[in-house]
């Protein structure tokens, strides 16, 4: 697998929007945070929102998704990026976009560090394709599940 910084990923992802013009971002927690961080300071963004979803335990075990969010209104007639460390199966990716199009976000575009063989979604941005079978352990993580 090839490697990459945060600073690295922001920058390359910074880069391939650059062309774009969007009024928020949106970081799937837990993951999507950090690059989330890198990419708005490197942009100028200072409009960040989260949405929170779980599918693995403290033990890398995959159990259902479990998505808890709030009323994205400020987000209709908006251009979003939604962004993540990791694009697995796709299905967070996807509940993300279902969601917040539910809210009235004009466009949203995805971008992500990396993006498994084999996701339902594919991201509009993404730096690094890798099998399915592959464990990406990102530095920001720790053993606490």
């Amino acid at each position: 697998m090839q490697s990459v910084t945060i600073d690295e990923a922001g920058a390359a992802i910074a880069e391939a929007i650059s062309g774009e013009h969007f009024d928020w971002y949106v970081a799937i927690t837990r993951g999507g945070m950090v690059p989330a961080c890198a990419i708005a300071q490197r942009t100028g963004m200072h409009q960040v929102d989260t949405f929170c979803c779980k599918s693995y335990d403290k033990n890398r075990q995959r159990h259902n998704l479990d998505c808890s969010y709030k009323g994205y209104f400020h987000l209709k007639n908006q251009r979003v990026l939604v962004i993540d460390d990791l694009v697995h199966t796709g299905k967070t990716m996807h509940r993300a976009l279902v969601i917040l199009s539910l809210f009235g976000a004009r466009k949203i575009k995805t971008a992500a560090i990396y993006k498994k063989v084999g996701s339902i979604v594919e991201p509009d941005y993404y730096l690094h394709e890798i099998p399915e079978s592959e464990w990406v352990k990102f530095p920001w993580e720790t053993d606490n599940g």
